[in-house]
């Protein structure tokens, strides 16, 4: 009589559907750029210098960032000054993991260049733009990550672009709201 060895050949299917995935997760990774943009914009009723000035500050980041809130036991090292050209910030934490960030540009009341190190995750460069116009300050806040050419990474990063993208969106709102409460008064939109 042939043997009918139901459980072997179940278990052969099983294998076959996992490295079937596998390979096909890796192939629609490797097809995905390595370049990762996230940009958000918002307007905000205050003078660019007043704006700028809280995103310059690493200090002032503490008022505003979500990243602050996501994890409020994270431990920060803050550089001397805390501001412009060179300013650096390290954080260590259960949530937001461990990184640092230095202020690479800082051109008032334009531009803001930031050099983000996030260990074995890689690093990026972060941008902020302030324009002025009619009702107070155009502010862009971007990001480029490079994820190279591993499509677990690239795969990792279009999951990660909508929440990093509300992150950037939550931290806007809440500047927004600094910097509008502080810009009352003559003169000051």
């Amino acid at each position: 009589m042939p043997s009918n060895d139901v459980g072997g050949e179940m278990i052969k299917r099983v294998v076959l559907a996992i490295v079937s995935l596998a390979i096909l997760v890796l192939v629609f990774g490797a097809m995905l750029p390595s370049q990762m943009h996230v940009e958000r914009t918002t307007e905000i009723i205050a003078m660019p210098d007043q704006v700028f000035d809280h995103v310059n500050d690493l200090r002032a980041w503490e008022a505003w960032s979500p990243w602050y809130r996501m994890d409020p036991e994270a431990h920060y090292v803050y550089s001397e000054p805390s501001f412009g050209e060179g300013a650096s910030l390290v954080w260590d934490g259960k949530k937001i993991y461990r990184g640092g960030q230095v202020i690479r540009t800082s051109d008032r009341p334009q531009k803001i260049e930031i050099a983000f190190d996030f260990g074995p995750d890689g690093g990026a460069v972060s941008k902020w733009i302030f324009r002025p116009n009619e009702r107070g300050t155009r502010v862009a806040w971007e990001i480029d990550i490079d994820r190279g050419n591993n499509p677990l990474a690239k795969l990792w990063g279009v999951m990660r672009d909508r929440e990093l993208g509300d992150n950037y969106e939550q931290g806007l709102k809440k500047l927004k709201q600094i910097c509008e409460i502080g810009a009352t008064g003559p003169g000051n939109f």
